[in-house]
């Protein structure tokens, strides 16, 4: 391991310190203003002197007549010194000093020195000429962009080429050069016990001299970090990791007290001791931050921030606590950062890496380890870490904390009291591991703004190069510790390294050209957190010199604009630009106000032209341009520029030829009449307001004003045209006569409509607005108006059921005699649309087979509001079928059609069992159970047949054979009970379905036997074939077996009689 070389660093910090006072200081606001007649009578005198061989005068102030050497401007002024040398001579040294300490802050313009007097009553100003041969004075050394290299260990010769080859430097008549300059070891390079050699710059000192002033820690110097062999460097990184302090005499915990850390966390790891603690600490005390689950008051919530979780621990390992010092006044040992800063200025081991992945590849971390994460760069959301490393090895990515970020935890919960991966609050930390780092140094950086980068920017008259600050011990800045000097790009370069604590930083030398110095003094406290990735910042914001310029916009027709709100002059937007042709934009704008007037101040001093970006409400955009010379001009610091502007208010373009509304059918969405129904001759009532509504502006109170009433041509349009007016007031008109319509609102709603359709009372509102862009006449916008045809809505159904019937067929008769068919579709629907005015007859003509047509018409007369009035009955029941008919809310007509079945024949086939045709039988039909009530009767003729016509389906009948054939008896059941067919149809011919039901019993067109279904769709019959059978009674009548039974009862009475008349002879 390398030796840290604690008195150079002591050194170095003492440099940096010094330097860096002469580096932050706030930004002044003041401009540089003319002298008016208003201001007081202050007057600043310039005393002038210099020795020989050069000559100082001023070009613009009041001299002294009797005493050249004296100048006088007013106060506020801007003093203008010219030093000229004579030939062969050149200004070593000029300085500027106040009799009441205020600091001149003097510009440098070639020969020309000039600076501001306010608050100033005296200035001495002293200039020294020395002869060309002689030896430039060097002032002050810039801040190198970079203080340090990483190299490996080479020759001495390397290290030397590794350092800058030039360094700029401020001369005495405070301009500025950049010169070469030689490097001087410090350290004994041959010595391999350092890590970090420092070099001094070397002047050429037969052309330079330095100044009196200007001690050893103004001279520049460059640390050449030597890079190990054994180093572990991450490609990504820019550093390898440093041992700070593997050396220190005394571990963090032995230092504080504590013992047995490891073992005892240990005992807590299997439980909810520390594990699982919520996340606390919003504020840093001790309440809020080291209250475990474990141990924490009754009535108290359990909470643990990251240092309070190390300080409950090492507080239980037996450490005095006290010894940790509030560096950060916030927080006391629940502050992270005061875990460091004790660390820090202890002794106590410690290491330091770029970032984790490092650490964890350094085999240097054990289980118990604390480590400590610091952010790279502070800013918003950078927070530091603590918490100990809990790995098995040190390659063992296990981290033990109270944390809310985690990215895997192994144990605990998240946000809360875990173990989790090795990450810190923040990306980009770097990784402190104790024991193994010694206290560190910190460092602090200086980056002045301007307060108005949009002026600033990109704009040569302004420049914060140059401007150095010190940085200082006290308050009073009287311990200068070291002096920044602003670069290029705003920035200085970072301090050397300063002891943690408080310093002040105070601006000394104001930037190179267009601001003033800062007066202000920032106090910034530097911790060993603030490394030279991260270090602490001072921002210094310093505001430029501006000028004014004043715009009056008016409109070109006030007949139009006048109290319409629609026009309204304010909001007009000018920007300004540095070119010609108005590419290159400021970021300033000129924005009117209702009266059309606008002013543009704080604008830096330069060359502008003057555009309209954005127009006003109502108003065309300016296209012209203009010029304003706003550039410096000694002492005129505010330049008043008068623009003024008319311009014509905006109005929709060719509004005349632009369809106002539109009528389109609802369901088509076509400017066409459906069916027998015009779009021609609807009347709209058409009202102006001047207040941009996206409602109707009636509902809420307000009054149009503008009335007019507009109707309709035959495609259903609208045009603001006098041929399309009704009656009304007058159009507007643009100043060339053609119809226009006002920035406002319009409402159309519709009072008439036309022939066939309803009234669509909707009102329809349309803003007449400018274009989204502004910058564009007003695009009118047609609205499209739905108009509903007038509709009878016919729907067929079968009746007693929901089956809907395709295919019927319908007359339409209008009113004007002309005959027009519709048939029903799938859905059994029908819609008669574009209903005329007058009378209309629709009567059912052709049904599908299987129903019978329902003949009921319907009848209803359409007045010319297209009122409808049903002159037919609006329910109608009878055989035919029913018909209802109503008329919605809407006014449209709805018509439900139930369709009767077609009737059915039943034909009867009457045999014996020898299936022989018996002629005679009687049959009767019956549609009660008890066959009371009857239908209808027959007989069969010579071929056994009988067939009842036209009987209704879905009906219940009850046949019976109420008169045998000659010669028969009539059936009876074995109970001798009569014997009742019971029949029914049931048929659905939409779906070619046919069921007919004896005795409850389904029999189809598929059925044989006995019952059968026969004939076509539209003529069904179901057959039915009755047999006379001989039963356990006697047989009916004209039965075989009645002759078989009287035949044997003789043979049986003869064989008694015999039998009989034996038996006497017997006795």
């Amino acid at each position: 391991m390398k030796k840290n070389k604690i008195g150079k660093i002591f050194r170095k910090i003492s440099v940096f310190v010094l330097a860096c006072g002469m580096v932050v200081t706030s930004v002044g606001t003041g401009t540089i203003s003319s002298y008016a007649a208003d201001s007081t009578d202050k007057v600043c005198t310039i005393e002038l002197a210099s020795n020989e061989n050069g000559k100082m005068f001023s070009p613009t102030g009041e001299t002294d007549s009797e005493n050249g050497t004296i100048v006088s401007y007013k106060e506020g002024e801007t003093a203008k010194i010219q030093v000229v040398p004579d030939d062969g001579y050149f200004l070593k040294n000029i300085s500027f000093k106040s009799d009441n300490d205020t600091k001149v802050k003097p510009t440098v313009a070639g020969t020309e020195y000039s600076f501001d007097t306010t608050d100033l009553n005296k200035v001495t100003v002293k200039a020294t000429f020395a002869a060309d041969s002689e030896k430039k004075l060097i002032k002050s050394f810039s801040e190198l962009e970079g203080q340090n290299a990483n190299i490996e260990k080479t020759t001495l010769e390397d290290a030397i080429n590794a350092c800058p080859k030039t360094v700029e430097v401020t001369l005495g008549d405070m301009t500025k050069e950049w010169i070469d300059v030689s490097w001087s070891c410090e350290d004994d390079y041959e010595n391999t016990n350092y890590d970090t050699y420092s070099f001094t710059a070397q002047i050429d000192e037969s052309k330079y001299e330095l100044s009196d002033n200007l001690t050893d820690f103004g001279i520049p110097y460059f640390d050449i970090h030597i890079r190990q062999s054994g180093d572990d460097i991450s490609k990504d990184d820019t550093k390898e990791w440093v041992n700070e302090n593997p050396n220190g005499t005394t571990t963090i915990d032995q230092a504080l007290g504590a013992k047995n850390v490891v073992g005892y966390l240990n005992s807590h790891r299997n439980d909810n001791y520390f594990l699982g603690t919520p996340f606390g600490g919003d504020v840093l005390t001790r309440e809020n931050c080291m209250r475990p689950n474990g141990d924490h008051p009754s009535g108290t919530a359990a909470k643990m921030n990251c240092a309070g979780f190390v300080a409950y621990v090492f507080e239980k390992c037996g450490a005095n606590l006290n010894n940790i010092p509030q560096y950060r006044p916030d927080g006391h040992y629940c502050n992270a950062s005061n875990w460091l800063h004790y660390a820090s200025v202890n002794n106590v081991k410690s290491y330091w890496f770029y970032n984790a992945d490092q650490a964890l590849k350094s085999g240097k971390l054990k289980k118990g380890d604390i480590v400590f994460f610091e952010p790279r760069e502070y800013g918003a959301g950078a927070d530091p870490h603590i918490g100990f490393f809990w790995g098995e090895n040190s390659s063992d990515n296990k981290f033990w904390s109270s944390t809310n970020h985690a990215t895997a935890t192994y144990a605990g919960t998240n946000p809360g009291n875990q173990i989790s991966d090795l990450v810190a609050k923040y990306p980009n930390c770097y990784v402190y591991v104790f024991p193994t780092q010694k206290a560190s140094y910190g460092k602090l950086r200086i980056h002045k703004w301007s307060s108005n980068t949009t002026l600033t920017n990109g704009n040569s008259n302004y420049s914060l190069n140059g401007a150095q600050f010190t940085i200082y011990r006290d308050s009073a800045c009287k311990n200068a510790v070291q002096t920044l000097t602003i670069g290029s790009d705003s920035y200085s370069a970072v301090s050397k390294d300063l002891l943690p604590g408080t310093y002040w930083v105070k601006e000394v030398k104001a930037p190179d050209k267009g601001y003033q110095i800062s007066t202000k003094v920032y106090s910034v406290n530097v911790t060993a957190n603030n490394t030279s990735s991260s270090p602490a910042w001072v921002d210094v914001y310093e505001a430029p010199k501006t000028t004014k310029i004043l715009l009056t916009k008016s409109s070109a027709m006030t007949e139009i604009t006048q109290d319409n709100p629609n026009y309204d002059l304010s909001g007009a937007v000018y920007r300004v630009y540095t070119d010609k042709a108005c590419t290159k934009w400021t970021g300033k704008s000129i924005t009117t106000d209702k009266n059309g007037n606008g002013k543009l101040e704080n604008l830096a001093l330069n060359e502008y032209w003057v555009k309209e970006y954005s127009n006003p409400q109502g108003y065309q955009l300016d296209q012209a341009v203009y010029h304003v010379d706003g550039r410096d001009q000694w002492g005129v610091n505010i330049i008043s520029v008068n623009l003024t502007v008319e311009e014509n208010p905006f109005t929709p373009e060719q509004f005349e030829s632009t369809i106002a509304i539109q009528k389109v059918d609802s369901e088509t969405g076509k400017p066409v009449a459906v069916d027998n129904g015009s779009l021609a001759n609807a009347q709209f009532e058409v009202k102006y307001y001047r207040k941009q509504m996206s409602t109707n502006p009636a509902d809420s109170g307000e009054t149009p004003k503008r009335t007019w009433i507009l109707k309709t041509d035959e495609n259903g349009q609208i045009y603001f045209k006098d041929s399309y007016k009704v009656s009304g007031d007058n159009f507007y008109h643009t100043k060339d006569g053609k119809v226009t319509i006002p920035l406002g609102t319009i409402t159309y709603e519709e009072i008439k409509s036309p022939n066939g359709y309803l009234v669509n009372s909707e009102v329809i509102t349309v803003q007449i607005k400018q274009d989204s862009d502004n910058n564009a006449a007003p695009v009118y916008v047609t609205p499209t108006q739905k108009e509903k045809a007038l509709t009878l809505t016919l729907v067929k159904t079968q009746a007693g059921t929901d089956k809907v019937i395709e295919g019927a067929v319908f007359e339409h008769t209008l009113p004007d005699g002309t005959k027009e068919q519709f048939t029903t579709d799938a859905d059994g629907k029908i819609e008669f649309q574009g209903l005329q005015w007058g009378d209309h007859t629709i009567k059912e003509i052709s049904v599908p087979d299987g129903y019978s047509v329902n003949k009921n018409p319907i009848t209803f007369t359409v007045a010319e509001d297209n009122t409808v009035t049903i002159t037919s009955k609006a329910t109608e029941t009878d055989t035919n079928g029913d018909i209802k008919l109503t008329v919605g809310d809407d006014g449209n007509i709805s018509a439900a059609f139930d369709e009767k079945l077609a009737p059915f024949d039943l034909h009867i086939n009457k045999i014996n069992n020898h299936n022989k045709v018996l002629e005679g039988a009687e049959f009767t039909v019956y549609s009660d159970a008890d066959c009371k009530t009857e239908v209808t009767k027959g007989k069969t003729d010579d071929k056994g047949d009988l067939t009842f016509k036209d009987l209704i389906p879905e009906k219940d009948y009850y046949l019976k054979e109420t008169k045998a054939p000659q010669g028969y008896r009539i059936p009876v059941n074995t109970d001798g009970s009569d014997i009742v067919y019971k029949v029914r149809v049931e048929s659905v011919p939409v779906d070619g379905t046919f069921n007919f039901f004896v005795n409850e019993k389904a029999y189809t067109t598929d059925s044989t036997g006995q019952f059968t279904v026969t004939g076509t769709k539209a003529d069904r019959i179901v057959n039915m074939i009755i047999t006379n059978e001989t039963t356990q009674k006697l047989p009916n009548t004209g039965s075989n077996k009645m002759l078989i039974i009287m035949m044997m009862g003789m043979i049986l009475a003869g064989t008694g009689i015999v039998c009989a008349k034996k038996r006497k002879r017997d006795l």
